[in-house]
């Protein structure tokens, strides 16, 4: 970089892909795009593109600063944009779950329901009642209610479901969209922290402490 310094950081972009272990995302080995980096002249596939204190661009690799504060900002960034990644693979593979969902049970509630059958057989002193809609049974000791034939219902269509191999439930949203944002926000205050600090060649060196004569 012609002992150019950096004076702020554009982008950081981990061209390699992510694939799933045990309960997380990592990144592919191997998968990625080298680019030559302008420090170390190595090829890496996380690119950190930087403005230069002469105005240029450049793009290096992620670990090539050191452990000075700019080094710091780029690995938190470098962080950042992975997990922001991750989160944008689960939230696209949840709304494509979801879709076949609401698919699935739309096409499952369009069907006709079987005749419900009822039984009544001795329970003790009371008495009980087998309702039965198709391959589906719920027990009650109220009759045909209103509310065990709904569950008799949910149970026959649950069925209809596991047929068409989907989980009869909605699938759960732990609001990945709200995380991308508040993470999303989060990158645009770190890109801008790394603007408004000076260029190291414009910082002033600190004086140096009073020495003091060693006691003898």
């Amino acid at each position: 970089m012609n002992n150019q310094k950096i004076r702020r950081v554009l982008r950081v972009v981990d061209t390699r892909g992510l694939v799933e272990e045990g309960d997380r995302f990592v990144p592919a080995p191997e998968t990625g795009i080298p680019r030559r980096c302008a420090c170390c002249h190595r090829q890496h596939q996380v690119h950190v593109y930087v403005e230069l204190s002469d105005g240029s661009q450049a793009v290096i690799g992620s670990s090539c600063i050191g452990n000075n504060e700019m080094g710091e900002r780029i690995r938190t960034l470098t962080w950042l944009e992975k997990r922001l990644a991750e989160l944008r693979l689960r939230a696209d593979r949840l709304e494509a779950e979801v879709a076949t969902w609401e698919m699935t049970y739309a096409e499952v509630c369009a069907l006709p329901l079987p005749w419900i059958t009822s039984v009544q057989i001795p329970c003790g002193e009371g008495r009980l009642f087998t309702l039965r809609m198709g391959d589906a049974t719920v027990y009650s000791d109220e009759g045909g209610t209103e509310r065990r034939v709904r569950c008799l219902t949910d149970a026959w269509r649950s069925r209809r479901m596991q047929e068409r191999g989907v989980f009869p439930f909605r699938p759960y949203n732990p609001g990945y969209r709200i995380e991308i944002a508040r993470l999303e926000a989060q990158l645009a205050r770190e890109y801008s922290l790394t603007a408004e600090r000076p260029a190291d060649d414009d910082r002033q060196q600190k004086p140096a402490p009073p020495t003091t004569k060693e006691e003898k």
